[in-house]
């Protein structure tokens, strides 16, 4: 083993390796000449003497090279000579070059991105202590088989009740309007329940987190503020931390600002305030809008505490049964909550860009083949003078070495702008999405995978090189024919197996845009064109009931009057929208009993008339309301095609009464005097659930949206729909804006981002299998230039030489169609859970992408076999 002295020897001798040299030929020649000198002194003659002392020295040559291999710095020198033979020979080809670069750079840098993107999001740790014992918690609602926020009752008797967490701690979203420069905002707020900063074990950037005290009621007046929201509205000034602002109209103390990749529960362009709890949400079990997190014990496991869980709700059962009679309880581990949703897009376009780059690879095989063959007589020459078989391969190896580094600082550069696109293109759900960059993990995998892929494509013309005969490039043996056909043999199957590799990244593209065709084309219920959607909360600005319901009703007559207003109507659940306030409530059917689960559970929206007309909202049945319908008048109610079918099979429901209870109000029976058409609340893809609609003068909610339709472009009333609001209240501010063509853009947005990303992916994994049939058939065609000239000079038909040329590569196309088959066929498999309206096994998107396939099979061959067909039969047989 070298010592520490040794090493640094070599290296020293290795950056001092001309020196070593000159000093080498000084003394071999003072050597020289102090024999010759000697022999002339002896009587010889100086010529005689010159020649005595060289055979007396030896073979200059080979004492050159046992002081280099003394020295230790033989292999290195070797391996700096086969670097600048290979960069030499990339420059002498410089289309081969390009062309290996830039196949081997959309691979890698496809790669690359994806993998970056999955060690970001999916592997690398969450920011807390000891993330795999943080967990989520859920209320399990077994009549809807489907996960719920918490309501505060069940929370506090889980806390209570439970022996397998640390702790658990509740969030609820809110908002506090601030008064800011350019006017007033609501800022997004969590309020967080005692222990939520010390649970996670998070450190703020400055400042302090919460103390147990500011929980208790009168002392909850303290913020701390998230990053982005730090950076966006005070422009990152650290001295924030203590300064008051005026939030709700209250004094509230800034204490503390969160670390930029802190942005639980969702985002950190928010604020954090305590959760001060108020005495009617010990009893309330029947609003769920809590999310619950907690750490599990050192010595708790999933199951253990998911058996705690079911426990307690199956006493909370037994001692509430109207509101708990069908609930339990869910647990979920904190990282499967954030990134599940994610891991099967990110998985499946590694997937899609891992075959990318297996078609890369099979380009550039195909591209060192024919250059082995270029390079035969090299080749044999140097077998002919000696070099051994581990010289050639080493040789080529380090070719491809260098050709690898080019092409994985091409990719490198390639994956800065895929990133860039899958930020941009990602939905705002994916955690730790404005985190994406470049750092030394993307640079490593572009590194490996480019050199991965160029040594093993190298394999190939390398094993060849070794094997070949010194005559086969000298002369005109029929071994070289031979091998030569070996070698166009081994391109065609490249190309088939590029094809079939093609075929599959194009059923799984086809089947995700017929899904996503078919979403679009489902009947939403709602009209979307010239749709602007303002949302504002009146509940402190007009704390009466009487007072919110003028407010809604003179907003809307304000709005209305401004030129370019076509129709303007109000809810309270907004559809595609979040949720803006108490969506859900009970239903007693008048001669219908309740059934074994309880209560039936609907939807409910609070609205003004206007609604129907402003978003195209048809009416099936009965009428809409009326200014008649107001407090004071009798109360009624408006349900949709879905209520109807669950509830009156066989009838309309109109004139029925209905007992509605929703959030914390009172039951009210309810006339039904209309029924309406089915809209998609949530998502496209989930069916119109049971909704009754109540009129806002006679349930007047503070959660205000307001849908506003325009003439023209809906963001250019804006801010006159703005001020119409602040007409009523300068200082009220507007959550939110946005249009509906937006929300449904953003409700499309990850599948969108996964549709586009493929279809990227298998555009360059076709165009480079068109590159890749391409050459083989120009190839083929240059190969059988003889036998095309002699079948010319016979009178064949250039129709039939083209028809030869192209056969061949529908052939290719054929074999590749087949191979790809069973890859495809699991692609619909693994997509099935993002389908939507469409078979796995879909015959449109196969059958799409066969015969774009041969399309462009055809397309790539037609050159070739245009130029094949144009051959003059006598400079054909002349060029052999």
């Amino acid at each position: 083993m070298l010592t520490p002295g040794q090493i640094f020897r070599r290296l020293r001798a290795l950056w001092r390796r001309d020196q070593l040299e000159r000093d080498l030929e000084d003394e071999l020649d003072f050597h020289l000449q102090m024999t010759a000198e000697s022999r002339i002194a002896h009587g010889e003659t100086p010529q005689s003497a010159r020649l005595g002392a060289g055979r007396e020295l030896g073979p200059v040559l080979e004492l050159k090279d046992r002081v280099r291999d003394a020295r230790g710095l033989r292999p290195v020198e070797d391996l700096l000579t086969d670097l600048r033979l290979a960069w030499r020979g990339l420059a002498r080809r410089p289309a081969f070059t390009a062309a290996g670069v830039i196949t081997l750079a959309l691979g890698v840098g496809g790669v690359t991105a994806v993998s970056g993107a999955i060690h970001d999001i999916l592997l690398t740790p969450l920011p807390f202590a000891q993330p795999d014992r943080l967990v989520v918690v859920w209320e399990f609602d077994e009549r809807r088989s489907a996960s719920q926020e918490v309501s505060p009752g069940n929370f506090l008797d889980w806390r209570a009740r439970t022996t397998s967490f640390e702790n658990l701690v509740a969030v609820e979203p809110f908002g506090l309007d601030w008064i800011s420069p350019d006017g007033p905002v609501t800022l997004s707020t969590w309020l967080v329940s005692e222990g939520f900063f010390q649970l996670l074990g998070v450190a703020p950037l400055a400042g302090r987190i919460f103390r147990s005290d500011e929980h208790d009621p009168g002392r909850g007046q303290v913020v701390v503020l998230g990053y982005a929201l730090w950076q966006r509205m005070f422009g990152g000034d650290s001295s924030i931390v203590g300064r008051t602002l005026t939030l709700d109209r209250e004094p509230y103390q800034v204490i503390g600002i969160m670390p930029r990749d802190f942005d639980l529960p969702y985002g950190n362009d928010a604020v954090w305030a305590p959760k001060v709890l108020e005495g009617w949400e010990a009893t309330a079990r029947a609003s769920p809008f809590y999310t619950v997190i907690g750490r599990l014990r050192p010595d708790a496991t999933l199951d253990r505490a998911q058996a705690d869980l079911d426990r307690v709700a199956s006493q909370l059962a037994r001692e509430f049964p109207g509101s708990n009679g069908r609930l339990g309880a869910r647990l979920v581990p904190l990282t499967e909550q954030l990134v599940g949703r994610t891991r099967s897009a990110l998985l499946i376009l590694l997937g899609a860009v891992g075959l990318v780059l297996l078609v890369a690879a099979a380009n550039v095989v195909s591209l060192q083949l024919a250059r082995g063959l270029d390079r035969a007589r090299e080749f044999s020459v140097r077998v002919a003078l000696g070099a051994g078989r581990w010289r050639m391969v080493r040789q080529l190896t380090t070719e491809a070495a260098a050709l690898a580094l080019l092409g994985s600082l091409l990719g490198f550069i390639l994956s800065i702008v895929v990133l860039a696109v899958i930020r941009r293109l990602a939905p705002p759900e994916l955690p730790r999405i404005d985190q994406l960059g470049v750092d030394g993990f993307v640079l490593l995998v572009a590194l490996l995978s480019g050199l991965l892929t160029t040594s093993l494509s190298a394999l190939a013309p390398a094993l060849w090189a070794a094997r070949n005969h010194p005559a086969q490039g000298l002369g005109t043996a029929p071994r070289g024919v031979t091998a030569s056909r070996a070698a166009g043999r081994w391109r065609a199957a490249l190309v088939a197996a590029q094809f079939g590799l093609a075929l599959v990244l194009l059923v799984g593209t086809g089947l995700l845009l017929r899904s996503f065709v078919s979403l679009l084309s489902e009947d939403r219920g709602f009209r979307t064109d010239r749709n602007l959607v303002v949302v504002t909360q009146a509940w402190s600005f007009f704390p009466t009931p009487p007072a919110r319901a003028e407010f809604v009703r003179q907003a809307s007559e304000a709005i209305a009057g401004i030129p370019g207003i076509e129709a303007v109507g109000m809810t309270s659940a907004i559809p595609l929208h979040e949720s803006i306030g108490a969506e859900e409530g009970s239903v007693a059917i008048r001669g219908q009993p309740a059934g074994p689960d309880g209560l039936p559970q609907v939807s409910v929206a609070v609205v003004t008339s206007g609604l129907f007309e402003t978003l195209g909202i048809p009416l099936r049945g009965g009428r809409l309301f009326t200014p008649d319908d107001r407090q004071g008048t009798a109360p009624v109610m408006l349900v949709n095609q879905s209520f109807v079918r669950r509830h009156f099979a066989g009838g309309s429901g109109v004139g029925q009464r209905i007992a509605v209870a929703f959030g914390r109000q009172e039951a009210v029976e309810r006339e039904i005097v209309g029924v309406v058409g089915d809209v998609r609340r949530h998502d496209l893809h989930e069916a119109a659930r049971p909704t009754v609609y109540l009129p806002h003068a006679q349930a007047p909610t503070g959660a205000v949206g307001f849908v506003v339709r325009t003439a023209g472009e809906p963001r250019l009333m804006l801010e006159q729909v703005k001020r119409a609001i602040w007409s009523l209240n300068p200082q009220m501010p507007v959550a939110s804006a946005t249009t509906m063509e937006q929300l449904v853009g953003e409700s499309l947005r990850e599948r969108r981002f996964l549709l586009t990303l493929l279809a990227l992916f298998a555009l360059i994994g076709l165009g480079l299998a068109a590159t890749g049939i391409f050459g083989t058939m120009s190839y083929i065609a240059a190969e059988r230039t003889r036998e095309i000239g002699v079948r010319m000079a016979f009178g064949a038909d250039p129709r039939r030489v083209r028809w030869m040329v192209l056969s061949r590569a529908v052939r290719l196309a054929g074999a590749g169609v087949l191979a790809g088959l069973a890859g495809a066929l699991l692609t619909g498999r693994l997509v099935e859970g993002l389908l939507y309206g469409v078979r796995p096994v879909d015959p449109v998107a196969f059958g799409g992408g066969i015969l774009l396939l041969f399309g462009v099979a055809l397309g790539a061959a037609w050159l070739p076999a245009r130029r094949a067909s144009r051959l003059d039969p006598v400079d054909a047989l002349r060029s052999e």
